[in-house]
C-alpha cells in the first residue's frame, strides 16, 4: 500500500541551540514524508527488511535485506529495484542463503553492483560470500570465501578498491564466543588475495568501514574495558583503527567518553561519515547505567582527521531510542536518521531526523509518523544523486516479521546533502603483488615488470630466488619454513617494491 502524507511537520528547536550558538537560520519548511511503502512477505510471521540500498547510475533505488518465509528453511537475500518517485517494485531477485546479519551493497563496473554479506557455511554457522548483480536483476556471479577455520564470520563492511576488488572488514568468532577483528583482501571474483588479524585483543570486533581523504581505511568497532565487580554489563568502548590499503596499522584510538558506561556501535546499523574536514561523524548506543536495567540512549561521537574526539552528544531521552546513519547538509549541519522512544514532546512518533550543528548542537527534530506498518526499525539513510531527497529502508517488527519499509523524504527547505570529496584513494599495487596471504605449499605472485623475486629471511638471508615474468608466476615455497619473510622485487639491479609474505604449515 501507498501512503501519501501532506505537508505537515513541526520542528522543536532546542534550548542548547539557542543558548550556545543563536537561532540556526529559519527555513521556510521542515523536512516532509512524500511517500512511503510497505512490503510484505508471504508469511507474516518471517521478516524482509532493507539492511542497505544505493542509488543506481539510471536513478533507481536498489536494496537488499534478509527474507525468510518458511520456519524450516534458512533465510535468503532478496534484491529489490524500486522507482525512485512511487518506490513501486521493478524488479526482484532472490539471492544468497545467508544468516540475517550485515550486508553490504558495492558499486561496480558496467553499472553492476556486488552483494557480501554473511551466508550459512556447511561447517561454520556462517561464513562470507559475494554476488554480482545486473543492472536488469540477473545474478552473475556467486562466489564464497575460504572458511575461516572458525565458529563463523561476522561482516562488518565491505569497500571497493582501485583495482576493482573488494576489501572485507569483520570478525570471525572463535573459542569461548570471543572475536577477532580481520580485515580480508579479495579480487573482484573473491578470490582471497591476503588477509589480516586486526585490534588489540580478542575481545575487539568491527562493524564499519569507511575511506579517509588521503586513501587509507578507517576502521569503527569496539572494545571490552577492563572492569571488577560490582560492575554487571561489559562496559564496551569505541574503537578506531586507520591502516593502509595493506592493512598496515597507522594509528588507532580507543573512546569511552562515557568512563565504565557502555558505549557500543553495532553491526549494520551505526555506520561512519565521512566529512568535508576529513573528520568523521559515528553514531552508537549508549547505556545510561552502570547495572540493572539496560536503556538504549542514541549517542553521536566526532572525531578530526587525527582521530582525535572532538565532541560527543547524548540525546536527551533514553528509553527505546537508536540513532543509526547520518548525512551532512551544505551549511555543515547534520542529519541524523532516528528510531523509537519519545521525543521531546514525550510522544513516540515512527522515527525521527535529528539535526545538529556543527559542534554537535541539537537544531531541530523532525518527527515522521505512518500508518503502513507497527513497530517499525529504521536503518538506511541515504540521499539521492541531488542531494534534495532522502531515502528510508528498513523493517517493520524487525527481525521477529512483519516486512520491509521504504520512504522518500523531501528536505524542502534545508540545505542539500554533501558528500566529503572523493578520497584520494590509493593506485593499484601494480609492481608487486603476493596472494594467497598466509601461504602453504606455493604462493603466487604477479608483477607488472619481469624482474628478479628474492625471498629474505628474519634476520636478512635471501632463502629464495627465481625470475619472474611480467604477469603471474609460482613461487615455490614449500621448503621454507614456516614464519615470516620479506619478498623483494628487482628491476634494473635495484629493489623496487617490498612485500610481507607469511609461510604456515
Amino acid at each position: 500500500m501507498l501512503c501519501f502524507f501532506s505537508r505537515w511537520a513541526w520542528a522543536l528547536l532546542s534550548a542548547a541551540g539557542l543558548l550556545a550558538g543563536g537561532a540556526p537560520p529559519a527555513y521556510a519548511q521542515a523536512p516532509r514524508l512524500v511517500v512511503d511503502h510497505f512490503y510484505p512477505h508471504t508469511a507474516p510471521r518471517y521478516p524482509t527488511l532493507f539492511n542497505d540500498a544505493l542509488f543506481t547510475p539510471q536513478g533507481n533505488v536498489l536494496v537488499a535485506g534478509p527474507q525468510a518465509n518458511d520456519p524450516l528453511q534458512p533465510f535468503h537475500n532478496r534484491f529489490l529495484l524500486l522507482s525512485p518517485r512511487t518506490l513501486d517494485t521493478l524488479w526482484t531477485a532472490k539471492g544468497l542463503d545467508m544468516n540475517f546479519g550485515p550486508q553490504r551493497l558495492v558499486p561496480g563496473p558496467g553499472s553492476q553492483v556486488t552483494f557480501c554479506g554473511s551466508t550459512i557455511g556447511s561447517s561454520t554457522p556462517t561464513e562470507w560470500a559475494l554476488q554480482t548483480i545486473s543492472p536488469a536483476g540477473r545474478i552473475r556471479r556467486t562466489a564464497a570465501l575460504p572458511p575461516s577455520g572458525a565458529w563463523g564470520r561476522q561482516l562488518g563492511a565491505a569497500l571497493r578498491t582501485p583495482d576493482g576488488g573488494l576489501l572485507w572488514a569483520g570478525s570471525t568468532f572463535g573459542a569461548a564466543n570471543r572475536r577477532r577483528a580481520e580485515l580480508v583482501r579479495t579480487d573482484s571474483a573473491g578470490t582471497v588475495l591476503w588477509q589480516r588479524a586486526q585490534g588489540w585483543d580478542l575481545n575487539d570486533y568491527q562493524t564499519d568501514a569507511a575511506y579517509t581523504n588521503t586513501g587509507t581505511v578507517l576502521l569503527a568497532g569496539i572494545y571490552l574495558q577492563p572492569h571488577t565487580p560490582p560492575i554487571a554489563l561489559p562496559p564496551w568502548g569505541v574503537r578506531l583503527l586507520e591502516v593502509t590499503a595493506r592493512g598496515d596499522s597507522v594509528r588507532g584510538v580507543r573512546l569511552a567518553p562515557r568512563g565504565l558506561r557502555p558505549v557500543e556501535t553495532r553491526y549494520g546499523y551505526h555506520r561512519l561519515l565521512p566529512l568535508a574536514d576529513g573528520g568523521f561523524v559515528l553514531p552508537a548506543d549508549g547505556d545510561t547505567t552502570l547495572n540493572g536495567r539496560r536503556e538504549t540512549q542514541p549517542l553521536l561521537l566526532k572525531v578530526d582527521r587525527q582521530l582525535r574526539l572532538q565532541w560527543w552528544r547524548a540525546y536527551r531521552t533514553s528509553v527505546g531510542m537508536r540513532y543509526t546513519n547520518a548525512v551532512a547538509l551544505a551549511d555543515g549541519s547534520l542529519l541524523v536518521l532516528a528510531s523509537g522512544g519519545p521525543g521531546a514532546s514525550g510522544v513516540a512518533y515512527s522515527y525521527y531526523l535529528h539535526r545538529y550543528d556543527a559542534q554537535g548542537r541539537l537544531l531541530n527534530e523532525y518527527p515522521f509518523v505512518t500508518t503502513a506498518c507497527p513497530n517499525l526499525q529504521v536503518i538506511k539513510l541515504l540521499a539521492d544523486p541531488t542531494g534534495r531527497f532522502l531515502f528510508v529502508g528498513g523493517g517493520c517488527e524487525g527481525y521477529s516479521g512483519g516486512g520491509a519499509y521504504a520512504a522518500i523524504i523531501d528536505l524542502a527547505g534545508l540545505p542539500s546533502v554533501v558528500t566529503a570529496a572523493a578520497p584520494a584513494r590509493p593506485a593499484p599495487a601494480a609492481l608487486l603483488q603476493l596472494y594467497p596471504n598466509p601461504a602453504h605449499e606455493q604462493a603466487t605472485v604477479r608483477v607488472a615488470r619481469a624482474g628478479t623475486v628474492r625471498l629474505l629471511d628474519a634476520v636478512g638471508r635471501v632463502v629464495h630466488q627465481q625470475a619472474v615474468r611480467a604477469g603471474q608466476n609460482r613461487l615455490a615455497i614449500g621448503t621454507l619454513p614456516a614464519g615470516l619473510y620479506a619478498c623483494q622485487l628487482v628491476q634494473d639491479g635495484r629493489v623496487v617494491a617490498v612485500e610481507r609474505l607469511q609461510i604456515a604449515r
